[in-house]
């Protein structure tokens, strides 16, 4: 079901996270029922922005919820990050830094609002190739430990701090789909665009704005230059 189904028509059902989610917690639970799950795709695939890691986080949850299992022992924790390397982040539910490949993840326990709006060029990038690309140009050096983040809530004070911080993977997933730097290079002159970045491995961008009225106002703009684009506007709700 949704706007993007008809893109997963392709798809093993095997390789799809909510099913090797299901997977996973049998290996923990092998007594578990067997599942009916209905998937609404709402966001384009392998876009960058954790849509499949977000389903099999929503299931195993709830599931694990439901059943008893617990999500914190070393073998289930080392299995979610088996599964992708947002997993953790994305079962965890809450703001979090991460660096290494998604690994290491540390809370963030005061957070201000923005607006947001994301692009993706309805390109599909494959999260291992772009992995791969960035393992020949880097030699498997992966991103280093975050500095002290801020902890108070002045969109001004994290601002600053999110511009010192890097995707490692937009170079190479640049190499991959160009229109990445493109999208970005648009972004980032919209009126009241504080920060503009690729999402995960691509090819979603986003950019990060002052009011919700400046966000709907780039997003306009950006979709008469972009209409075959998939272009959304959202919030980020302080914490």
């Amino acid at each position: 079901m949704g706007p993007f189904a008809n893109q997963l028509a392709d798809c093993q059902t095997q390789d799809n996270l909510a099913i090797k989610a299901l997977a996973l917690l049998r290996q923990s639970k092998p007594d578990l029922p067997f599942f009916s799950v209905c998937l609404q795709k709402n966001v384009p695939i392998a876009s960058g922005v954790g849509g499949g890691s977000c389903d099999a986080a929503f299931i195993i949850k709830r599931i694990a919820r439901d059943y008893d299992i617990d999500l914190n022992s070393s073998n289930v924790q080392q299995s979610l990050l088996n599964l992708g390397a947002d997993m953790p982040v994305c079962v965890g539910g809450y703001p979090a830094l991460m660096s290494g490949i998604g690994e290491v993840v540390e809370p963030i326990a005061a957070f201000p609002s923005y607006a947001i709006v994301v692009v993706n060029p309805l390109i599909s990038l494959s999260a291992s190739d772009v992995y791969k690309n960035f393992h020949t140009q880097n030699k498997g050096h992966y991103s280093d430990a975050l500095p002290p983040h801020p902890v108070v809530k002045d969109q001004k004070i994290w601002t600053e701090f999110l511009h010192d911080q890097t995707n490692d993977l937009q170079p190479p997933a640049e190499n991959q789909c160009p229109a990445i730097y493109e999208i970005i290079k648009n972004l980032s002159i919209q009126e009241g665009a504080l920060l503009s970045r690729m999402s995960g491995s691509g090819a979603t961008c986003f950019a990060l704005f002052t009011s919700n009225q400046m966000a709907i106002k780039a997003a306009s703009d950006l979709a008469e230059q972009y209409p075959a684009y998939w272009i959304k506007t959202g919030s980020i709700a302080e914490k």
